[in-house]
């Protein structure tokens, strides 16, 4: 009784499947698959005459950035100056000398040019000028 039972079971359940099978087999076709690859490949062509001159706009802009950008560097590389007759001003344990007034008579320093470093020896300032002895 099982057996038969089991038997006709799996009939209808093989039945209903491929009722259900067939419903949807009708409408399993290769264009299927193809359709939404023509949909993007159109949508692409579409946009493809557009990027050309956005890729210019962005690359125009990037070269205008980096421009600048150089420009900065430049303007603020140390050795500028030197090139306009500028010098500078180390002492001797190689720290940047900003003010005349931090030099003590005696101090040894280094001048570096455009072309060339050398050596220095801060002098005292001088006096007030002395007046000749009259008699």
């Amino acid at each position: 009784l099982a057996r038969n039972r089991l038997a006709a079971g799996l009939s209808r359940n093989v039945g209903a499947h491929e009722t259900r099978l067939a419903r949807v087999a009708g409408r399993l076709q290769p264009g299927l698959l193809s359709r939404p690859r023509k949909a993007q490949a159109e949508r692409l062509a579409a946009l493809f005459p557009r990027l050309a001159p956005a890729l210019g706009r962005s690359l125009s802009q990037s070269s205008e950035r980096l421009a600048a950008l150089s420009a900065r560097l430049r303007s603020a590389d140390p050795g500028a100056p030197l090139a306009r007759g500028f010098a500078r001003v180390h002492r001797a344990d190689g720290g940047l000398v900003r003010l005349g007034a931090a030099l003590a008579p005696g101090e040894v320093v280094r001048l570096v040019f455009a072309d060339v470093e050398r050596g220095a020896v801060i002098e005292p300032p001088p006096g007030p000028p002395r007046q000749g002895d009259l008699f």
